[in-house]
């Protein structure tokens, strides 16, 4: 079967969530408040998205081990029509699919956790205030201190699963998503920092697991972390 846009969220949504571990980005990204920002693309059963919310388009691909090569084959394929630069997302072992189309710049490997236990988040209280637009110039401020250079799209706010902890009337402490979808269960925890010596590892510890308690439970949660052989971002550009 050769490569094709795929438009229909059904078929999609039965693909990806054959593991909505390794899919939770793509699975909430089917989601209404992301749909209108993606382009998909499907070669048998594997898929890739291509995310142009913000900034530079990003494209998500991923496989378990045994189906990398067939995952890889739908890369080479759609490679022609991907933007000039993107962000990639990419299992391991998918990469070279796309070296021959562009100059890639690993920016480094990432391990995806998922939350298999919610049980061991019982008892824990609420901490911090729900944060909206009004609460955006706070924010930045903080990211550029805490967290500069990460990821962060306004817009997000919108999702309602931003949480803020304040100390003196300064934002110091905030734990976001990336996807939120109740219709499709899933949620990607991310953008998370605190001002270095406002909060000790416990209370930073416990307003973390505060936020996944919120109004995430009964998803499937998932937060990546870098330097780990799982899935690895790099920076592509037409060679």
């Amino acid at each position: 079967m050769p490569v094709r846009a795929e438009h229909d969220r059904a078929v999609l949504a039965a693909l990806l969530g054959r593991d909505p571990v390794l899919h939770a980005y793509q699975l909430g990204d089917l989601d209404d408040f992301f749909w209108p920002y993606t382009s998909w693309f499907r070669r048998d059963e594997e898929v890739a998205l291509l995310y142009h919310g913000a900034g530079t388009p990003t494209l998500l691909a991923f496989a378990p081990p045994g189906r990398a090569g067939r995952l890889a084959a739908l890369l080479r394929e759609v490679a022609p029509v991907l933007p000039a630069r993107l962000w990639a997302h990419l299992s391991p072992g998918v990469q070279p699919a796309l070296a021959g189309a562009f100059r890639m710049d690993a920016a480094g490997p990432h391990h995806r956790m998922a939350l298999t236990d919610p049980a061991r988040l019982d008892g824990q209280v609420a901490a911090g205030t729900v944060l909206h637009v009004d609460d955006l110039p706070a924010l930045l401020r903080l990211y550029e201190v805490a967290y500069p250079g990460n990821w962060f799209d306004p817009r997000m706010l919108d999702t309602g699963q931003y949480v803020g902890v304040r100390d003196g009337g300064e934002l110091v402490a905030v734990a976001g998503v990336h996807v939120f979808s109740p219709a499709y269960g899933v949620a990607a925890l991310g953008n998370v920092t605190t001002e270095f010596g406002i909060l000790n590892g416990h209370q930073f510890g416990s307003f973390f697991g505060n936020h996944v308690t919120r109004g995430l439970d009964g998803m499937c949660l998932v937060v990546e972390q870098d330097r780990h052989l799982d899935s690895a971002p790099t920076r592509a550009s037409r060679s």
